[in-house]
């Protein structure tokens, strides 16, 4: 860490940023200028450690907006956070912070969660594949490992299980996740906590329906598929696979790697399970189509921005999830996704206080306004992740110019949330440089 470092270059600097239809004015003192629709702006930016940057905004209407920008070329890397180390647990934002790295400098709070404690979207963290999701469609954030590219928008997540010599023995459709059909080939691992267990009923009787099912045990750990990057892969050995098909569920063994996939006995994926043998070599391949390299995943919804493009869906009486309330949200400039050396891919994660219009704080923001806010920053795509009381910003170094309040975890909030802290499925984090949790051959 460089917190003495970071501490001696700190400058706060008061920026007025003026928008009159497409014109932005930067004034480099602290002066309110009226905009076409009455709104004033002013801002505020901290250094928090080379490439991370917190800015404050404030408008007058009441609105009060934190941005996180965060420049990987000059070091830092976004990582994952969760609630523990399976699915379902829940912990607040300034928890999984303070302990996801000794080099976090900086965290928010990520997906909806249903009510167990499941994300609705794809999680991958550090390289690993949590779940494929409860809930679709909806946008994740990818990042690189590397930090050079990351991606907002929606994956075509892609997992075959290959025989000894690369051929494909099975696509699987999902992790961790909810089935939709019984012919579906489902993974199972330890991930997924007591939320994704393997099918079948643990006191089966004879109307209960049998499920085939193999345990795959790894052999190595995880690494890239080839110089591309363009798909993880895992080479495991089949522990058991009973035949016939059981009731009951195939446990996951003692293996902490264990993967077991199920489907329905006399379906097509019973079949291609049926087709293992204790002993045999195979591999599992996971790849997000189109984007390489990708080590860490969190998904929202709705996107607001695509392609450059404010796509916030309006105001519906009929969905809560549209109408004005505290946001966070995550972007990613062009320069994130193509390819050209010249353009510099910068990543920002937004906060929007909200629920307190009548304090005179904050009053929040509809999904188009967050859209608009995220085009300010020159934003190419941009996903919203949950909001209301669940959003948080925390940043580990305390200083008076930025905290709003501290919580035991250590550090500080920076924004000011409409009530307690409150417990969230997952976050994402802002690391000062490289993340050491990500297995070697990933990085």
């Amino acid at each position: 860490m460089r917190w003495a470092a970071s501490g001696d270059r700190s400058r706060v600097m008061r920026v007025l940023t003026v928008s009159v239809v497409s014109l932005v004015a930067v004034v480099p003192m602290l002066i309110n200028w009226p905009v076409a629709v009455g709104v004033t702006s002013s801002s505020w930016s901290w250094k928090l450690a080379e490439g991370v940057k917190l800015t404050r905004i404030r408008y007058d209407t009441p609105r009060e907006v934190r941005v996180l920008t965060i420049t990987p070329k000059a070091g830092p890397r976004v990582d994952l956070m969760t609630g523990a180390s399976y699915l379902g647990p829940r912990r607040r934002t300034s928890s999984q912070g303070s302990t996801v790295a000794n080099n976090s400098v900086a965290g928010v709070n990520g997906d909806f969660g249903t009510a167990p404690g499941a994300p609705m979207h794809p999680l991958m963290v550090d390289g690993e594949l949590w779940t494929t999701g409860s809930l679709a469609p909806g946008a994740v954030l990818a990042v690189r490992g590397d930090g050079t590219q990351a991606w907002v928008g929606r994956p075509s997540i892609s997992m075959q299980l290959l025989d000894v010599n690369g051929e494909r023995a099975m696509w699987v459709s999902k992790w961790n996740a909810p089935r939709d059909t019984s012919s579906q080939v489902i993974g199972y691992t330890r991930r997924g906590g007591s939320l994704y267990t393997p099918d079948g009923e643990r006191k089966a009787t004879s109307n209960d329906p049998q499920w085939c099912a193999a345990r795959l045990i790894p052999t190595n750990g995880f690494g890239w598929s080839g110089s591309e990057r363009t798909a993880v892969i895992r080479s495991y050995r089949v522990k058991a696979q009973p035949e016939p098909c059981e009731r009951k569920p195939l446990s996951l063994g003692t293996d902490p790697g264990a993967v077991v996939l199920a489907a329905k006995a006399g379906t097509v994926g019973g079949t291609k399970i049926l087709s293992l043998n204790p002993g045999n070599r195979v591999k599992m391949r996971w790849a997000l189509q189109g984007w390489p390299g990708v080590t860490d995943m969190v998904g929202g919804t709705p996107q607001v921005v695509d392609d450059g493009v404010n796509v916030g869906p309006p105001y519906d009486a009929n969905d809560y999830l549209t109408d004005t309330h505290p946001r966070t949200g995550a972007g990613v400039s062009k320069g994130c996704s193509d390819t050209r050396l010249t353009t510099v891919c910068k990543i920002f994660f937004l906060t929007v206080d909200g629920r307190q219009a009548a304090t005179g704080w904050s009053k929040g923001m509809r999904l188009p306004e967050l859209g608009a806010e995220f085009l300010k920053l020159k934003v190419w795509d941009a996903v919203n992740f949950d909001g209301g009381g669940s959003t948080t910003m925390w940043v580990r170094r305390k200083r008076n110019a930025y905290c709003k309040s501290y919580p035991s975890a250590g550090g500080c909030l920076v924004n000011h949330p409409p009530g307690p802290e409150r417990n969230v499925i997952n976050g994402l984090a802002v690391l000062s440089g490289i993340d050491e949790a990500t297995p070697t051959g990933l990085r």
